[in-house]
């Protein structure tokens, strides 16, 4: 291009580098309920301190003391030491009053509270007159309220010097010693002695059940899994009940050892699936004795506590007297009611007998659980942005706490911000928010959602990104863009690997993110073995669904005519990858490529035959130019008579192959190509060296005639980093364009199986990265043009030159390969220049020159 086009349009477009139950709160929370103290022998709730008095003894180099401190409610006792290697240990003990009897006890329980670390401490009780002591190693881990349970029969004998027979009318002390050589701290609150048995529970991390039973009638089905729990793991029930058969259960099999006399209620955690389940929840006896359930509504996907008290199981059936007797009672039945299909999570089944304390009230606990782009790929083609975040509480008490939300662009400059009131977040349960705003700008932009703590301080955030573009039929609409190259311009698209996507659901969303980049052309294997899986047999199913999802968006496609069928592999019987062997015979290879063409004649015009020949990965057992050129040349004479006006080419070679093309020229396979196709990979910066350039022409010379087509190429973001991969790849598509490449498909684009590579990550539905509005702004302003020449604009200064067609803009690309410089063009109009990702600005022009 000459430099003194005076009269010309320009739009200039300089390049940028991118870029237990706890409690949570304070000390002083209250229980979750009254206590039930009707079993209560005796308890010490430290305000004042009910015990007799204490003995703090250390060994040698340790240390020992106590101290008042605040409790779940009032005041509770602080035993803060520092146990030595050099000497035995250290105990805290502490004496009852004299009037305590604890006769009966069956339960030991408190509160407490450790330093934040994870601590191991001996607690137990001691006799009185030198006799035996008992005790229980319990583990105390995090910094809030818990509730320890020790049942009297897990206590174990210790030392002493009695008959090692647990006498609970002689116990007359609590020992309480650190079990590791380490400093630490431990709170006490609420110690209590009851005639309880503890409660039964099954928390499903691991299951506790002994196993499981699931029957079911004719045409229905039950299967069980983990699943997510309200904290840890819970168990999922998926079932289908038809009205064929008698309907379905899961029985769970109670431990052995398991003794639920006592019982006053079944207490559980559930969450269902979003729709209206009625479930018959219940209990057997063994040896086919009777059953008893209550029928419930599950309506809710968010956790739910139930309680179905003793007296409301009703008799379901069995042989027994018809009277509930939980010594007798060894498991529990989970039947659905209706006819569908549908599932459950349960989490924390209990039997409960009642209690000496409740457990501690968490407060409310809101966490961040997702924030996802209401969008697939988070790109969005208007300034409408929605984000979706889910919120979970693991607290007792329900809550709505305001999200807060921060917007940045890639330079980290705030764009927009706010907050949202989610509605109210059930305890233990879950609760979904909209944040919505709007973000004018082109570009890559991060979202932060935060929600706050109650003292200020921010207890859960979450960051996505997404890319604002413009979306090609509104610009070409408008006359604002190309929206996509023109009949005989360069095709600028990506490789893709359809066929490794699971739905046409799926299919069809890849293929909207790739018309929303402004791309023009894909290249995607149209696999043999896939096609026709056994000789002569031929389902285009997967083929037809992925050729009309680029069609109907009026996406372009070269379709990759790869690899053998395994019926008509050369490789070995069990070889690794026996489709990359080339065929038996060509003969079946041209019919696959014969029909193949055929059936998408009309709909794609653009073949290329196999896929880096010249590497033995992709050409087994070793690669070999004579074998390779043989097959080019029956491929290509076969495409050729199913579509005379179809372009057909070799397969792309890994690097430049410069070697192995000669190699092919020299069979005469330049005869059976209509371009040589290369796969130019760089390590770093295409203009270092001039590497990117020099890689396409010098294969220009090894068969002359033909245009050169890229059909993989690219970097990886984690080599590169997202902002070099951006920038790189304009470069690269520009400079391939200067070079005269006519058709240029970038590996990859893909939201299923490549992170680095590509525009996308692979997470299916997940973010699209810097590169991908960059892209879009590339094919929004260059695409359809042709290259017009280089401007001499000064050492350092890069200026390609881009010729609109059909009313576009004439367009200019700038870069310094150095540090930014100031350039002048002669112009006596006003100028547009877009920043990297295509927003437009204006450049005054003055005294014949504007000033970049």
């Amino acid at each position: 291009m000459k430099q003194e086009r005076k009269r010309v349009r320009w739009a200039v477009w300089p390049l940028a580098v991118l870029l237990a139950v706890p409690y949570a709160g304070a000390a002083g929370g209250k229980p979750a309920a009254a206590a039930e103290t009707g079993g209560v022998l005796a308890a010490n709730s430290f305000d004042p301190d009910a015990f007799a008095g204490w003995g703090l003894w250390a060994g040698e180099g340790s240390t020992v003391t106590k101290q008042e401190a605040d409790g779940v409610e009032g005041k509770a006792v602080k035993i803060v030491y520092d146990r030595s290697e050099a000497g035995w240990g250290l105990v805290a003990h502490a004496d009852f009053p004299a009037g305590w009897n604890l006769t009966g006890t069956r339960t030991l329980q408190f509160y407490a509270k450790g330093d934040g670390t994870a601590q191991r401490f001996s607690i137990g009780v001691e006799e009185k007159d030198g006799g035996d002591k008992f005790r229980k190693l319990v583990a105390i881990e995090g910094d809030a309220w818990t509730l320890v349970t020790i049942p009297a029969s897990e206590l174990e004998y210790q030392d002493g010097g009695g008959d090692r027979v647990l006498d609970w009318d002689k116990v007359a002390s609590l020992n309480i010693s650190p079990e590791e050589n380490r400093a630490g701290s431990l709170l006490l609150d609420d110690v209590t002695f009851g005639a309880y048995e503890p409660s039964l529970a099954n928390g499903f991390d691991p299951d506790a059940f002994q196993g499981w039973g699931l029957w079911a009638g004719e045409g229905s089905a039950v299967t069980k899994t983990a699943a997510a729990g309200v904290s840890g793991q819970g168990l999922q029930v998926n079932y289908t009940r038809s009205g064929q058969g008698w309907g379905l259960v899961a029985h769970g099999f109670l431990p052995a050892d398991w003794k639920p006399a006592g019982t006053e209620a079944i207490r559980f955690m559930i969450r269902g699936d979003g729709t209206p389940q009625r479930l018959s929840v219940g209990v057997e006896e063994k040896d086919g004795g009777d059953k008893f359930a209550k029928v419930i509504d599950v309506g809710s996907a968010s956790w739910t506590p139930v309680t179905i008290r003793a007296d409301e199981l009703a008799p379901n059936g069995g042989s027994g007297d018809g009277r509930l007797d939980w010594d007798r009672v060894d498991g529990i039945n989970l039947s659905p009611e209706d006819n569908r299909t549908g599932s459950f999570v349960l989490d924390d089944f209990t039997f409960y007998k009642g209690g000496l304390l409740p457990p501690v009230a968490a407060p409310a606990r809101l966490a961040l659980a997702e924030l996802r782009a209401a969008v697939p790929g988070s790109v969005f083609a208007s300034d409408a942005v929605t984000f979706r975040t889910k919120l979970t509480n693991g607290g007792d008490e329900a809550a709505a706490v305001p999200v807060a939300y921060v917007v940045k662009d890639d330079k980290g400059a705030a764009v927009a911000s706010g907050r949202v009131d989610p509605a109210s977040v059930p305890a233990g349960g879950s609760a979904e928010a909209e944040i919505a705003f709007a973000v004018g700008p082109y570009g890559y932009f991060t979202v932060e959602a935060s929600v706050g703590g109650d003292d200020g301080g921010t207890a859960s955030v979450r960051r996505a990104a997404f890319a604002r573009v413009a979306d090609p039929a509104l610009e070409a609409r408008k006359g604002g863009g190309s929206g996509g190259s023109k009949s005989g311009e360069a095709l600028m698209g990506f490789s893709t690997h359809y066929d490794y996507l699971t739905s046409d659901a799926l299919r069809a969303q890849e293929a909207e993110l790739i018309r929303l980049s402004g791309a023009a052309v894909v290249r995607n294997d149209f696999l043999w073995d896939t096609i026709e899986p056994r000789k002569g047999v031929f389902d285009w199913t997967l083929y037809d669904g992925i050729v009309e999802a680029n069609r109907s968006r009026g996406i372009r496609m070269i379709g990759l005519l790869a690899y053998s069928a395994k019926w008509a592999s050369t490789g070995p019987e069990g070889a690794e990858m026996r489709e990359h062997y080339p065929p038996r015979t060509l003969t079946e290879y041209a019919n696959y490529v014969y029909e193949t063409v055929s059936r998408y004649k009309g709909r794609i015009d653009r073949w290329e035959i196999w896929n880096e020949p010249n590497l033995d990965g992709f050409y087994r057992p070793a690669h070999d130019a004579e074998g390779y050129a043989e097959l080019l040349k029956a491929g290509y004479l076969a495409a050729k008579r199913a579509d005379p006006k179809a372009t057909v080419v070799m397969s792309g070679l890994s690097g430049t192959g410069a070697a192995f093309l000669k190699e092919l020229a020299a069979y005469g396979a330049g005869d059976y190509t209509d371009a040589i196709v290369i796969h130019p990979y760089q390590a770093g910066d295409p203009e270092a060296g001039h590497a990117f350039v020099n890689d396409i022409e010098s294969v220009k010379g090894i068969v002359p005639g033909k245009d050169v087509w890229l059909t993989e190429w690219g970097w990886r973001s984690d080599e590169q980093g997202l902002a070099n991969q951006a920038l790189y790849t304009v470069k690269g598509y520009l400079l391939a364009l200067a070079a005269g490449v006519k058709t240029n498909t970038l590996y990859s684009f893909n939201i299923a199986t490549d992170t680095e590579f590509g525009l996308a990550d692979a997470n299916v539905g997940g973010e699209v990265k810097p590169i991908y509005p960059a892209v879009a702004a590339l094919n929004r302003i260059v695409g359809g043009h042709a290259y017009a020449g280089r401007l001499g604009l000064g050492e350092g200064v890069e200026a390609l030159g881009y010729e609109g067609r059909g009313g576009d803009e004439d367009v200019i690309a700038l870069w310094t390969a150095g540090p930014a410089a100031e350039v002048a063009l002669p112009s006596r109009k006003t100028l547009t220049r877009y920043d990297p990702y295509g927003n437009a600005s204006t450049l005054p022009s003055s005294g014949g020159l504007v000033r970049v």
